[in-house]
Order: C-alpha cells, then sequence, then structure tokens
C-alpha cells in the first residue's frame, strides 16, 4: 500500500494522542480489536485509515495503535463526562482541559460543543428549572468570555423554549 497523503491537521491530532495516551486509558467501552501482523501497516497508517475510512488493517504496531484508539476514544468519552459535571456543578472548563498535554484547538471546541449538549438536555429533562438553568448559562458565560459563541446560540434555544 503506497504511503497516505494525510489531511491537514491529522499529524498534530496523532501526536496528541500519543502525548496522553499515558494518561487517557480508560474509554468507558471496548476498543476495537487490532490484528497484529508484521507485515501490516504501521500504527500511524493503521490509525489513518481506520479514522478516514473506518477500515481496520492489520498493523505490525499492535500496541501502539491500540494506545492510539483508546486514548482517541477515551478523550472523547472524558470531554462527555466532563461536560455532564461541568453542566450540572459549573465548573471552570480550565479545569478539565488542564488534564491534556498540548491539546489541539477542537479539543476545546468539542468540550464546549459537548457542554451546550449537556445543557440542552437538563433544560428538557426538567423544564421547570429552565429559568435556573439560564441563570446558571449567563453566569458561567460572564465567567467564560471565550463561551460568548456557543452558549449565545443555546441562550437564544433556550429563551425560546420558556
Amino acid at each position: 500500500m503506497k504511503k497516505p497523503k494525510y489531511r491537514q491537521g491529522f499529524d498534530r491530532d496523532w501526536n496528541f494522542y500519543l502525548a496522553n495516551a499515558h494518561k487517557f486509558t480508560f474509554a468507558g467501552a471496548e476498543v476495537l480489536q487490532v490484528i497484529q501482523d508484521s507485515e501490516g501497516l504501521t500504527a500511524k497508517h493503521a490509525f489513518w485509515l481506520l479514522d478516514s475510512s473506518g477500515k481496520l488493517a492489520p498493523c505490525s504496531e499492535s500496541e501502539l495503535l491500540k494506545q492510539a484508539l483508546t486514548c482517541k476514544k477515551s478523550v472523547n468519552f472524558h470531554l462527555k463526562m466532563w461536560a455532564e459535571g461541568y453542566a450540572e456543578f459549573g465548573e471552570v472548563a480550565a479545569y478539565y482541559l488542564a488534564e491534556f498535554i498540548d491539546p489541539p484547538d477542537w479539543v476545546e471546541k468539542a468540550f464546549r460543543a459537548q457542554i451546550a449538549k449537556s445543557f440542552r438536555a437538563q433544560s428538557e429533562r426538567y423544564p421547570e428549572s429552565r429559568a435556573a438553568k439560564l441563570k446558571c448559562l449567563l453566569w458561567i458565560a460572564k465567567i467564560e468570555s471565550r463561551l460568548a459563541e456557543i452558549k449565545q446560540k443555546d441562550l437564544t434555544l433556550l429563551l425560546s423554549e420558556l
């Protein structure tokens, strides 16, 4: 197989997963079974193939591939769990984001999007507390001005539901 042309940012993400693999080892669910083959693809190439096309190929560096896949799944799992805690308890996002080593921009964006999703879900589950959730959203938006864009969309959604 010829050397792949990686999408822009792939190397950044690959390096991020490798740098954080020792910290993010629990993904909340089973990670794909990696096929070991001394003639297989490198871990990076196999990861790219799975990420870009959903195809799992035999790999000559199966342990490294499994660590990267576990870290990717674990990062997404942690972002979701942290966002739910953030939505419930209003902790400062930087507290959670400090867990990562050199996170790419998408990590914070994904976390903030998951926070917005968690606020919407809580608002739908507990309609009687929408006003309290709205006050909480306003308070958090004041504390973390970087949330302005995402929060504005959520505030507009919540206001339309009141």
